[in-house]
C-alpha cells in the first residue's frame, strides 16, 4: 500500500481552493501613446515608457490573462506586462469587444489585462453594468480595475469598479 505525504494532501486543497477563486478582476486601460498621422500607428517613446509603467504596477497582480485589440498601439502597450510575466497576448477584433465581455462574463477566479482604445471603454463598462466617472478623453494614464464577484448559494454576482492613473 502506498503511503500518502499529509502535505501532498494540503497541497492539493489549497490549490483546489486557489484555483476556484469567486472573484474576478479586469484591469482595463487604453493604449499609451500612440504617433500621430499614421495608419496603425506604433507607441511613441512615452508611450512605450507608460507601457514599462504599466508592466510595473501590475506585476503583483497575479495577470492570468492578456487581451488586446489587434492593433500595434494596443499589442505594445501590452508587450512589456506579456513578456514579464510570460503570458502571450492574445488578440481580438475592435468590432467584436462585446462578444469578449460576454466570454469575460464566464470567466471567473482570473486576473486579466484588457488593452483597448478610449471609444471602446466606455462600451465595455457599459456591458458590465457600470459608468465611468469622467470620460477618457484624451488621457493615456486611466487605469479601470472591474470587480467581478460570483455569488454563492444562489445570490447574484456583483460588478464594481474604480479608475485611477497610472505613471506620470
Amino acid at each position: 500500500m502506498k503511503h500518502v505525504n499529509p502535505f501532498s494532501i494540503v497541497l492539493l486543497c489549497l490549490s483546489l481552493f486557489l484555483g476556484t477563486s469567486c472573484d474576478t478582476t479586469i484591469y482595463l486601460v487604453r493604449h499609451a501613446e500612440r504617433e500621430v498621422g499614421v495608419v496603425n500607428p506604433h507607441l511613441t517613446e512615452s508611450g512605450r515608457r507608460r507601457a514599462v509603467t504599466l508592466c510595473d504596477t501590475l506585476i503583483s497582480k497575479r495577470i492570468n490573462y492578456i487581451l488586446s485589440t489587434d492593433s500595434n498601439r494596443t499589442r505594445k502597450t501590452a508587450q512589456p506586462t506579456s513578456l514579464r510575466v510570460a503570458i502571450p497576448v492574445n488578440s481580438y477584433g475592435k468590432d467584436t469587444a462585446m462578444l469578449l465581455v460576454e466570454g469575460l462574463k464566464k470567466l471567473w477566479g482570473k486576473n486579466i489585462l484588457l488593452v483597448t482604445h478610449s471609444e471602446t471603454i466606455p462600451l465595455i463598462m457599459q456591458a458590465f453594468g457600470l459608468t465611468l466617472q469622467t470620460p477618457i478623453g484624451n488621457s493615456f494614464n486611466r487605469f479601470i480595475v472591474i470587480k467581478r464577484h460570483r455569488g454563492v448559494n444562489g445570490s447574484p454576482s456583483t460588478t464594481s469598479h474604480n479608475e485611477s492613473t497610472y505613471g506620470e
